[in-house]
């Protein structure tokens, strides 16, 4: 939710309206539609950009890989990798995954 609210201001500072997925009913909207992995499911955007799809696949796996992962552990990477995979495939034309170098707000 950090991440959403932090994106949310970047693009309104610039000038960019946003939608916000909680709020968004299915219909056509001037704005960039912004939201979690599991908002998005079952919806399709002609244009996805994933920007911190790293990051959040990274907190599902384990710290140690050459590490027996435990019942919980192996859970938590099949659900990171699930949700990458729907982030993924709710793009129609484009599909971007990158990285945003992160300023601090001042």
């Amino acid at each position: 939710m950090r991440a959403i609210g932090h994106y949310q201001r970047f693009l309104e500072r610039s000038g960019i309206p946003v939608c916000l997925l909680e709020h968004y009913d299915g219909r056509p909207v001037d704005a960039v539609k912004l939201g979690s992995y599991r908002r998005a499911k079952g919806l399709e955007f002609k244009r996805v950009y994933l920007p911190e799809h790293d990051a959040a696949l990274a907190n599902g796996f384990r710290t140690q890989p050459e590490a027996e992962a435990s019942e919980p552990e192996r859970g938590r990477e099949e659900l990171a990798r699930s949700q990458l995979f729907v982030a993924m495939t709710r793009a129609r034309d484009v599909l971007w995954l990158g990285s945003v170098n992160r300023q601090t707000e001042g």
